[in-house]
């Protein structure tokens, strides 16, 4: 027998008979990312919602609780933080350019979810808004420049420059 999705929610008696509001709580380990954040698997998604009747469809509020772990852009180290995401998105029986949609009487959550809390992650998160980054000073080893012995800096193209001398 198939393990049913924890974000499978059947919305019947809210799209035929406008029923009353209610309370929907979905808790599930979740593995979505972008670029420099990540939300982890554990502890697993929270997600408090209210589920309301709407003109052809239903309305979704409510808040996602995640866990992200965010490389910083500057320094590359992570950072793990909470993160709260508020959720206020409809689906439609047919569903617009932009919207979610029903299928039948049931609401596939996720990517709603999925759609909301990665939209709200920064593009480029930082540990600290005062991270100095990798680079401190010139003395770094990762800088590609050196010093020669009188303390000045030397281009990392020096080295080519005999093979120009020597092609009188």
């Amino acid at each position: 027998m198939a393990h049913a999705s924890p974000f499978l929610v059947h919305v019947g008696d809210l799209v035929r008979h406008g029923g009353a509001p209610r309370s929907h709580r979905v808790s599930a380990p979740v593995d979505w990312s972008i670029e420099l954040s990540r939300v982890l698997p554990d502890p697993p998604l929270v997600a408090e919602l209210v589920l309301s009747a709407a003109s052809g469809g239903v309305v979704v509020r409510g808040t996602v609780m995640v866990t992200v772990r965010h490389t910083c852009s500057r320094c590359l180290e992570d950072t793990d933080v909470l993160v709260d995401v508020d959720i206020d998105q409809i689906a439609e029986r047919e569903g617009g350019d932009d919207g979610y949609e029903l299928h039948g009487d049931e609401l596939d959550l996720e990517p709603m979810l999925r759609d909301e809390v990665l939209l709200s992650m920064p593009l480029l998160p930082v540990c600290d808004p005062d991270c100095a980054g990798l680079v401190r000073g010139t003395e770094s080893g990762l800088n590609t420049s050196t010093h020669d012995p009188a303390g000045r800096l030397e281009s990392p193209f020096a080295v080519l420059e005999d093979l120009f001398e020597s092609g009188d």
